[in-house]
């Protein structure tokens, strides 16, 4: 994300026509960030802290 080509997570649409775009850029953004503190603390802390999360 330090590039300067890189996107940022929430961006201001300026545009209806702009959203599909935006969109696919963020929810992929968001995939992989959770897949990289998945990796990070590891399968069962974060299954824990999930399951905490969503209860």
């Amino acid at each position: 994300d330090c590039l300067k080509n890189s996107h940022p997570i929430e961006v201001p649409v300026g545009h209806p026509s702009e959203i599909d775009e935006i969109f696919t850029t963020s929810y992929n953004k968001g995939a992989s960030v959770i897949r990289m503190l998945h990796r990070y603390i590891g399968d069962d802390d974060f299954r824990k802290g999930m399951n905490i999360y969503l209860t």
